[in-house]
């Protein structure tokens, strides 16, 4: 329902409104800005691209520390949506 590409994030068959009411979403995706951030755009894409093809989309290390995000609104608090 969503994919991250830089501080983007894209919402795919689901509402901003219906996005956003979800924390649990928000999180993780934010989670997903601040890898792009710490890693850099490309360096992020081809370790994400990388660890992917090794361990599938589940067992990503990216996915796991997003979907561990989940519950951490404080990844919300510097984070402004427009």
């Amino acid at each position: 329902m969503a994919m991250v590409l830089g501080n983007t994030i894209h919402l795919y068959k689901v509402s901003r409104e219906e996005f956003l009411n979800e924390k649990s979403w928000v999180c993780h995706e934010v989670r997903h800005v601040l890898q792009f951030k710490q890693h850099g755009y490309f360096t992020f894409l081809i370790k994400y691209l990388i660890d992917w093809m090794k361990h599938g989309y589940t067992n990503n290390r990216f996915e796991i520390e997003a979907n561990e995000s989940e519950n951490d609104i404080s990844l919300l608090k510097d984070i402004q949506f427009v």
